[in-house]
């Protein structure tokens, strides 16, 4: 422990003696939630899209249970557009308010009968926000029923779209409440993974490390003294990224301090298991700069730290959802937008701490006190 106490100290020395590294590590991040916040406030993280990149999951009712009932359903279900789940009305309408289904559609009793006369109607449930996202997957449900209809050689609109909005729990969190979780994710996770790794490879090349390694100072405490560090950071980092959002957006997150304390620590031990795999493969620092951007950029584009899930391609959320950072951006995110419960957030826990053990036994298997010892 001793030596752990002393390698923190240095590390705390090295990092505050380089005063562009103070800034990016600190003020970076609540750059970006500042610039995000003003220029994307009104945008609710909906670009411009095509109803080809929409991967919307909706609840579909069948009170009828008749074969007209089934025919329209399956048409959902065959559209790429659509995640469709069959549910009970009550579940249903459960789930629209907890905004896992963003928008419920229901098959009210006699909808076959109801069909013949022209009269059919079809109940959409939907939150009361109207973000554009919903408004697209709408049209895109009014034209999958429509094809049914031509199919069938059925008049041009028998059925009317009766809409229900429900007061969803997101209604009452706004762009920036959906901004803060993804900043804090991006400070812990890949932000330790640009200063990091290059620093160790540096202290390799000087020659540094080779002192360390004729002294009795184990190799789990020179990688605990910096994931201590680092982790003392991320903290810090968290905590100024909260008091901006409360102090200049007036932000309505939740913050329950433990669980979000746990997913943070949990990214950053992440970040720093990350670093030390690259550091243990580069040769120079250059190297493990452009390993790092290799690594870290793709999941800050692609890990709904700035922009929702939903807008991504399907095809690419099964590898999306396989990532880290992902984890963590959504774990904070139903932590602090959601108010899930920590027990409820058990899968992100198991994939932050398998991904967790399998780096660090990487890492420790691959230390390299200097370039020409793998001991």
């Amino acid at each position: 422990m001793r030596g752990i106490a002393h390698l923190f100290i240095a590390n705390a020395r090295m990092f505050f003696r380089v005063r562009q590294e103070i800034f990016w590590v600190f003020f970076l991040p609540v750059f970006m939630l500042i610039l995000l916040g003003i220029v994307l406030k009104d945008v609710a993280g909906i670009g411009s899209l095509k109803p080809e990149d929409v991967n919307f999951p909706i609840g579909v009712v069948d009170n009828d249970h008749s074969p007209a009932s089934r025919q329209f359903i399956k048409q959902l279900q065959s559209a790429p557009e659509f995640t469709v789940t069959l549910l009970a009305e009550a579940e249903a309408m459960e789930q629209a308010k907890s905004a896992v289904q963003r928008v419920v559609v229901i098959f009210p009793s006699g909808f076959a009968e109801t069909l013949k006369r022209s009269e059919a109607r079809v109940d959409v449930v939907t939150d009361s926000r109207a973000l554009p996202l919903t408004e697209m997957a709408l049209n895109i449900l009014k034209e999958k029923i429509e094809a049914v209809l031509s199919e069938n050689q059925s008049p041009a609109q028998p059925i009317t779209f009766v809409r229900e909005r429900v007061r969803s729990v997101e209604e009452f969190f706004s762009f920036i409440d959906f901004l803060v979780p993804g900043i804090i994710a991006m400070a812990v996770m890949p932000s330790c993974i640009f200063s990091l790794a290059p620093t160790v490879v540096r202290l390799r090349e000087q020659g540094v490390m080779r002192r360390l390694w004729v002294t009795p100072l184990s190799r789990f405490s020179f990688v605990a003294s910096h994931v201590l560090f680092r982790l003392s950071i991320a903290v810090a980092q968290t905590a100024l990224i909260i008091i901006v959002a409360l102090l200049l957006f007036r932000t309505d997150i939740i913050i329950p301090v433990m669980p979000l304390i746990v997913f943070v620590i949990l990214g950053n031990l992440n970040g720093t298991a990350i670093a030390f795999s690259i550091a243990a493969f580069a040769k120079t620092p250059e190297v493990a700069s452009t390993i790092a951007n290799v690594v870290a950029i793709p999941m800050l584009m692609l890990c709904g730290v700035f922009l929702p899930l939903e807008i991504m391609p399907p095809k690419v959320l099964p590898l999306i959802w396989l990532l880290p950072l992902t984890h963590l951006s959504e774990g904070l995110r139903e932590l602090m937008n959601m108010q899930k419960g920590f027990l409820d957030l058990w899968k992100s826990q198991l994939v932050l701490l398998a991904y967790l053990t399998a780096l660090f036994l990487l890492s420790l298997l691959r230390f390299k006190w200097d370039k020409s010892t793998a001991r």
